[in-house]
């Protein structure tokens, strides 16, 4: 049967067989509807996905709300949720619940000779809050624009802003 009439709890009186399902898919419509109205207004032109949907990127001093303010990065609207392919959701059952599993890294290899790679990171490759390099990747990982990962040592020694180079002692 492509339509159990099972598969829901009781949706009123009078409401059997395949009215079930037109009867169950109203009422939850109507129930969505009422939930965004309390959220947003009655402005249904002004409900968008990102205003319920929002991203900050936390720096680990963002335990003390005094700190949190300078360091963190957002927030942002943002597509997506935990089913599709530009995953970003929240670790709460609650839907409109803030973002905070996303995927730091996206990273594309072509194991061609020599290997050919793109990747998106999420934030910057800096804590440091007034380093340019803090949010430079922000942009780019919202939108899903992606960077080449340069394999090739000399292309590489071209396009490097700075290095850290980091020596254990003995």
């Amino acid at each position: 049967d492509r339509e159990p009439v099972d598969w829901f709890g009781p949706v009123g009186p009078k409401v059997s067989g395949s009215q079930v399902w037109a009867a169950a898919i109203t009422q939850a419509f109507r129930e969505a509807v009422e939930i965004l109205r309390d959220r947003f207004g009655s402005k249904k032109e002004i409900w968008s996905w990102g205003r319920c949907h929002r991203l900050t990127f936390k720096h680990g001093l963002s335990e003390v709300p005094v700190l949190a303010k300078i360091f963190n990065i957002g927030p942002f609207s943002i597509g997506g949720d935990a089913n599709t392919v530009f995953q970003a959701g929240p670790l709460d059952i609650d839907p409109f619940a803030n973002v905070n599993a996303v995927p730091a890294l996206r990273l594309i290899i072509e194991l061609s000779k020599p290997p050919v790679a793109h990747f998106a990171l999420a934030g910057g490759q800096s804590g440091k809050r007034k380093d340019s390099t803090t949010a430079g990747l922000i942009d780019d990982w919202l939108i899903g624009r992606l960077r080449p990962l340069h394999t090739d040592r000399k292309i590489l020694e071209t396009v490097t802003m700075g290095s850290l180079r980091l020596i254990p002692k003995n």
